[in-house]
């Protein structure tokens, strides 16, 4: 009984050909893994922006300028962002114009995203309330949000630490 071994020529081939396509495979895969966990931060970034604006305007909403107590919420931004801008939009130049009701995240890839606010923002730092955006960047922040009056109109005072 004679065994047939005229497979065993191209043995090494068929080995080099299954290696190059599970390489492949796996490229292809870490890649839709970055792009998902890319799509994820964004969300992420997304769900933080809205949680400090809707904060702000029940503040802006319900509170009375002079008030010492206000609204404080922790938050996390990615480190997939940039930075994160609050009472301004993005200019051409690249640095923030003055737009009370709007905020804007930046990516560090550096795509924007610009939304529309119900309420005008302010910083409201330890020197007092200023007519400036409020910018975060990546990190863990306890953010205190209150109305303030500023100019004769009323916006939410946004004062950010990093925690």
């Amino acid at each position: 009984m004679r065994l047939e071994d005229s497979g065993a020529d191209f043995l090494p081939m068929k080995l080099v050909v299954a290696l190059v396509a599970a390489s492949v495979l796996i490229v292809i895969m870490a890649s839709g893994i970055d792009d998902l966990l890319g799509a994820y931060s964004a969300s992420q970034a997304r769900a933080t922006a809205q949680e400090i604006a809707g904060a702000a305007l029940v503040e802006y909403s319900t509170g009375c300028p002079g008030e010492e107590d206000g609204k404080s919420i922790s938050v996390a931004i990615p480190p997939s962002v940039r930075l994160m801008v609050f009472g301004a939009a993005p200019a051409e130049n690249g640095s923030p114009g003055r737009i009370e009701r709007s905020y804007y995240i930046e990516y560090a890839d550096g795509e924007r995203e610009t939304f529309v606010a119900d309420v005008p923002f302010a910083d409201d730092d330890f020197q007092g309330v200023r007519d400036q955006p409020v910018v975060l960047f990546p990190g863990n922040y306890r953010i205190e949000i209150r109305p303030v009056l500023l100019n004769g109109s009323i916006k939410a005072g946004i004062r950010a630490e990093a925690a």
